[in-house]
């Protein structure tokens, strides 16, 4: 049976260590880098010098500031694409880092990834896995074919894209743009810019207070918000919003499609196509709504 076991390193500029299960120490970071097929990682921003903790077999290397960090058991292009059917029991690396924030450079092929309170930008290159933001801060951009993303009071802007994603906002601000084929994209609270296309995916935002600009296929758009700046765009997906007291002013078109429009609204055919026009009833009269759907249904509440 092998055993890990930990031990405690202060990481100098210049210098590399490959281990299995030990402590490293760093003053000085300005950036870190991570690589390898399978990993679960955990940042959070603390006081004090950087710590890094690892289980696994992995390189540590502290060029000026800018420490990597690759796994050195899954180097060839078999055992990435291995990773990304799904990591078996102790065939992954795990790490731990606690420090006062750096940016992050995330390249894996499967795995798990959770950052806490960081305060400098993110980048995440995965096939598969599950990322989630907590209280952080910064720009983060995201790549992962598949998998799942959530975000708890991140503030900061986000750029997230893939395949068949899981995407939940919650009480987070800053601007959002999500682009998924299929999968969902789901907000609690929050508000900013959020901008979302989609093939066949589900949107459903609620609470949230800002602008709203999306693309759906065949995907349905359900919204509950306070609108600014609305705009959407259906081709055979439906529209559905609930909005009350906003006195926002709407212009909604249809080719083929149907709309279910307030009876105060102006209503102009021309063939097939349909045309609604007016202001929501509210107590201010702000905010834009435009939407647009070729061959699907809107709907208003």
């Amino acid at each position: 049976m092998q055993h890990h076991i930990l031990i405690s390193v202060v990481l100098i500029c210049g210098t590399s260590f490959s281990s299995f299960g030990e402590t490293f120490s760093a003053k000085k970071v300005t950036s870190i880098t991570v690589k390898g097929p399978a990993w679960k990682m955990v940042f959070t921003k603390a006081s004090g010098p950087y710590r890094f903790e690892l289980k696994g077999d992995a390189s540590f290397q502290n060029e000026e500031g800018n420490v990597i960090i690759e796994s050195s058991r899954h180097n060839s292009r078999k055992d990435w694409k291995t990773a990304a059917k799904g990591s078996k029991a102790g065939q992954q690396e795990e790490l731990t880092v606690k420090g006062p924030s750096a940016p992050l450079n995330l390249y894996i092929s499967s795995g798990s990834i959770q950052v806490i309170k960081w305060k400098h930008p993110v980048f995440v290159s995965a096939n598969q896995g599950r990322i989630i933001s907590r209280k952080s801060k910064g720009r983060w951009q995201i790549a992962l074919k598949n998998g799942q993303f959530n975000a708890y009071e991140h503030q900061g802007n986000v750029q997230l894209q893939g395949f068949s994603l899981d995407t939940l906002l919650k009480d987070s601000k800053g601007s959002f743009k999500v682009l998924f084929n299929e999968g969902q994209l789901k907000t609690r609270g929050g508000n900013g810019n959020l901008q979302f296309v989609t093939d066949r995916g589900n949107t459903n935002v609620r609470e949230f207070e800002g602008s709203l600009k999306g693309t759906l296929m065949s995907g349905t758009l359900i919204a509950s918000l306070k609108p600014q700046n609305i705009q959407v765009f259906s081709d055979r997906g439906d529209i559905r919003f609930n909005f009350r007291n906003t006195g926002a002013k709407v212009i909604a078109r249809s080719e083929s499609g149907k709309i279910y429009a307030p009876r105060h609204f102006f209503k102009r055919y021309s063939g097939k196509s349909l045309t609604v026009k007016g202001r929501l009833r509210g107590q201010t009269k702000t905010g834009s709504i435009s939407l647009k759907t070729n061959t699907g249904n809107i709907y208003f509440r």
